[in-house]
């Protein structure tokens, strides 16, 4: 059976043309050919419906190399053929160096079958070439997204592993830390309940509910250390919160490290309020004060020049606002985008890593956000946006837990005042 192909004759004589028809027959093919003698014409004939051209090396106005020139601007790829009467060897040359597949003289076309042969021979094997070079193309990009998603896979692996062996040392710990809490808050208790206490010894009353009150909350934090593995459902404890008490409270808790640590260092930190009236909000009061705590002491650590620290609350339409501005340092993008991860940390071996993801932890499972706005050299905002509390969303009662007393020494931390 001859195979049937579709041939492109470049010819300014019909005669010679129907001879090179012909020809291919001989050779075992089917043409369905037509002819054109312009350049006009061999333009607006090129599509990819072709399967050969045959051109005459020179026509009056027109010669093979323009016409290879053509091709290849039509960015088709079709064997391309010269047939001519007459050809030098540099003319030759020429020829397939402008990318013609064969040439041949028209006094000798029974080579015309075999070099049209070889030439869809080149061809099948050029389009297999590029069919196998794009499979492969597809392949390794396959092979690039399954070898991101192993390297994902096994990171998190790796981060369960690291935070599972967290939770199963917290959990190891934890009745040994509790036994040792037990007196301190024991103790804490009966100083407190002596009536003299708080009207001989103001100072040593405010240091007790201080200790009393870090205390509960370091109990606390052993038990929310599991969270980052999630092994264990957590019990919420969510009780109405005044955030500008919680406020006040975090500032005292921190006060060692920004006032006495600061000014044994030789540097001054000011702590400047900006607390508006806001209503009750619903959060877990010890996670939400251990985040404060957390994120003063975070912007102690980035004014290592000294420097201020607002803190703001604000009410909007669905939820209370609190948040902690500092002028230190400031984030690279590359730090904010990790900054709530657990582990990471700027601070070196100094640093846990565990602050931020903490804070970040509480509000989620208290269905509160983390805003975080920062700028390199000027400070960082952090922002918690925590719901209002609504009537019976307290899932355990404990209104019980100690809060700290106003401080009766140095300067009153009042509202819209600075301390420091």
């Amino acid at each position: 059976m001859k195979q049937e192909i579709r041939v492109l004759i470049l010819e300014d004589r019909a005669d010679d043309a129907e001879l090179l028809a012909k020809e291919l027959k001989k050779s075992g093919f089917q043409p369905d050919w037509f002819r054109v003698d312009s350049e006009e014409a061999y333009l607006n004939a090129l599509d990819d419906s072709l399967d050969l051209i045959l051109a005459d090396y020179s026509l009056p106005q027109y010669t093979a190399l323009k016409a290879l020139d053509g091709l290849k601007e039509s960015e088709l790829d079709i064997p391309f053929i010269v047939v001519t009467g007459t050809i030098g060897e540099e003319q030759a040359v020429g020829c397939m160096k402008a990318g013609a597949d064969d040439y041949l003289l028209k006094d000798h076309l029974a080579r015309l079958g075999q070099a049209v042969k070889q030439a869809l021979q080149k061809k099948q094997l050029r389009d297999e070439k590029a069919s196998a070079d794009l499979r492969l193309e597809k392949t390794n990009e396959q092979l690039k997204a399954a070898l991101n998603d192993l390297r994902e896979v096994q990171g998190r692996l790796v981060q369960q592993e690291r935070l599972k062996a967290l939770g199963q040392m917290a959990s190891g710990i934890a009745h040994d830390f509790n036994n040792s809490l037990t007196p301190i808050l024991g103790f804490c208790e009966l100083l407190l309940a002596l009536p003299a206490l708080e009207s001989q010894h103001p100072r040593a009353n405010h240091y007790l509910s201080m200790i009393q009150t870090a205390a509960i909350d370091a109990a606390n934090v052993v038990g929310r250390l599991k969270e980052f593995y999630r092994c264990e459902p957590q019990t919420l404890s969510i009780v109405p919160v005044n955030l500008s008490d919680v406020a006040t409270e975090a500032v005292e808790l921190t006060r060692p490290k920004w006032q006495s640590e600061a000014r044994a260092k030789g540097i001054e930190i000011k702590i400047e309020f900006d607390l508006k009236d806001v209503p009750f909000v619903g959060v877990e009061l010890a996670g939400l004060r251990e985040s404060m705590a957390n994120l003063l002491i975070n912007a102690i650590d980035a004014m290592p020049q000294g420097g201020t620290i607002t803190i703001r609350t604000q009410a909007r339409e669905s939820e209370g606002r609190i948040s902690i501005e500092d002028t230190g340092t400031g984030m690279t993008t590359d730090v904010h985008l990790s900054c709530l991860e657990p582990f990471f940390t700027t601070k070196g071996p100094k640093g846990t890593g565990l602050g931020l993801s903490a804070v970040y932890g509480v509000m989620q499972r208290n269905g509160g956000r983390l805003d975080i706005v920062s700028e390199v050299g000027k400070g960082t905002a952090i922002t918690l946006a925590i719901p209002y509390y609504t009537a019976g969303q307290a899932k355990e009662d404990t209104t019980s837990l100690p809060q700290l007393r106003p401080t009766k020494v140095d300067e009153p931390l009042r509202r819209g005042d600075a301390a420091g």
